[in-house]
């Protein structure tokens, strides 16, 4: 199981997100991480993660930020 699916880099640079400032970003991450993680029933490894792996974490974690900022 890995603990953070994404890193900053690939956000921005891949996803083209921009939602989250950098200092945020490691939180979200993880949660966004945990919540993939769960629904997938940990079975996302090195061997097996992709884009859209990646992808669906990044949508995740824009989603989870802008109901944080709501609080």
């Amino acid at each position: 199981m890995l603990n953070n699916l994404i890193d900053y880099d690939y956000y921005t640079k891949q996803y083209g997100g921009s939602s989250i400032p950098e200092s945020s970003f490691n939180k979200e991450s993880i949660k966004a991480s945990s919540r993939v993680n769960y629904y997938t029933k940990n079975r996302i490894n090195e061997e097996n993660i992709n884009d859209d792996i990646k992808n669906a974490t990044c949508e995740i974690a824009d989603f989870i930020y802008s109901q944080d900022t709501l609080k």
